[in-house]
Order: structure tokens, then C-alpha cells, then sequence
């Protein structure tokens, strides 16, 4: 039994506020969303290829998040294991 398996690609994350940014802008610079409402935004939720529509809020971003289509990733379990 190898445990590997497929999955949707991260397409977007979602801050502890509700605001939704596309990958093109690291999961280190949520903060910058900040500047819409003054207060301190971290990720809260990776957002997968899975359907789940959405536009970026990124200042000046507007990127459509994309819903389906993206091909899936293998996940070797064994090369997460020799990470750690």
C-alpha cells in the first residue's frame, strides 16, 4: 500500500477575514489586504481546483480564480515522508 494519490492544484487562498487572492501573490503577503479594512489578514484556507468559484481581492488583482479544468498532481507520500 503506497498511499500516493492525485489531487486539485492550490489555486487561491482564503485570509481570516473572507478575502480570497490567487497564487500569483505568496502566502506570506497577505498583509497587504490589510489595506483595504486595517486590520491584520493571514491564510486561512488553501483553495483547490475543485470548484469553488471565486475573483482575487488582491489590490488591483481581479484574477478570475480558477474552477475546474486545471489537471490534477500526483502526490508521492513517500517523498513528503522524506521531508520531514
Amino acid at each position: 500500500m503506497s498511499g500516493n494519490y492525485w489531487r486539485h492544484p492550490i489555486v487561491g487562498y482564503v485570509t481570516n477575514f473572507g478575502y480570497v487572492y490567487c497564487t500569483a501573490h505568496g502566502v506570506d503577503q497577505p498583509g497587504a489586504l490589510g489595506e483595504k479594512c486595517g486590520k491584520v489578514h493571514v491564510v486561512d484556507v488553501a483553495l483547490r481546483d475543485n470548484g469553488l468559484p471565486g475573483t482575487c481581492d488582491w489590490p488591483g488583482c481581479g484574477a478570475a480564480i480558477p474552477v475546474g479544468g486545471k489537471p490534477t498532481e500526483y502526490v508521492d507520500v513517500s517523498l513528503q515522508a522524506n521531508r520531514r
